[in-house]
């Protein structure tokens, strides 16, 4: 996340409320405000509903509430990122001059966006070496054993 560059009010659009994907970033982005000794604001928090249309009325209600800009736009999911550059850009303030925007699952529309989106994408390379040792495994036993893994992600743009 963006905090550890000098911003100190970071917004947050998540996905739908309540929604398990959604609920886990809201946790990491509160964390991560707790570990730069930033508060947690929860005036800070909207949700976009990882869709572009509800994102767009988040960024309206954001833009009119009357506080201070944030630095900082953490967005849940690319989508809602690049409908955030969007709006911001329609109302000339300059990503990432004026407000840094971030993503989130890496997609192509990230990558064709200008400025090219800042987001976390899921390690391919990783989960195909993973994959292809399981394939070997098998091969070599006859049998697959049930196993837990996690993707990792990483950083792009």
């Amino acid at each position: 996340m963006v905090v550890g560059h000098g911003c100190r009010k970071v917004d947050m659009i998540a996905g739908f409320k309540g929604h398990p994907l959604s609920e886990e970033r809201i946790q990491v982005y509160k964390k991560v405000l707790q570990e730069n000794g930033i508060p947690f604001d929860e005036g800070r928090l909207w949700y976009g509903d990882f869709w572009d249309r509800p994102t767009r009325a988040a960024m309206k209600k954001l833009l009119e509430a009357g506080k201070e800009l944030p630095d900082a736009i953490v967005c849940a999911n690319d989508a809602m990122a690049v409908t955030v550059c969007s709006e911001l850009n329609a109302r000339g303030i300059r990503v990432p001059e004026d407000i840094i925007v971030t993503g989130f699952d890496g997609t192509k529309d990230g990558k064709y966006h200008f400025p090219v989106l800042s987001t976390c994408e899921p390690d391919y390379e990783g989960a195909v070496r993973f994959i292809i040792k399981e394939i070997e495994k098998k091969m070599e036993t006859g049998s697959i054993s049930p196993c837990d893994s996690k993707i990792r992600f990483k950083l792009s743009n």
